[in-house]
């Protein structure tokens, strides 16, 4: 068996997590999911049509910039999960 952590996303691809204001004076950490509907190039769009991972199914929209504008007038360090909603892996805690 191959200890070695597999990640399906490739070194040209946006990270699956964003931070913003990191260490910031506030003492408020936001963490916000679906922020984004980043699919990974090795999974191959997931068989979906563009035009459904830009609706509601694939994330939150708006969720990314409301968050940011929160934690800008909080002072607070944001951590934004950037994945498509549809990649859920309830059975890996990394997805």
């Amino acid at each position: 068996m191959n200890d070695m952590p597999y990640d399906l996303l490739a070194t040209d691809e946006p990270a699956r997590i964003a931070a913003h204001r990191e260490n910031d004076r506030s003492p408020f950490l936001m963490v916000v999911d679906h922020a984004g509907n980043l699919i990974p190039h090795g999974l191959g769009g997931r068989g979906l049509p563009k035009t459904e991972c830009e609706r509601h199914i694939a994330w939150d929209i708006g969720v990314a910039a409301f968050s940011r504008f929160v934690a800008d007038a909080l002072h607070a360090t944001l951590v934004q999960r950037l994945r498509c909603s549809l990649l859920r892996d309830v059975g890996n805690a990394r997805s």
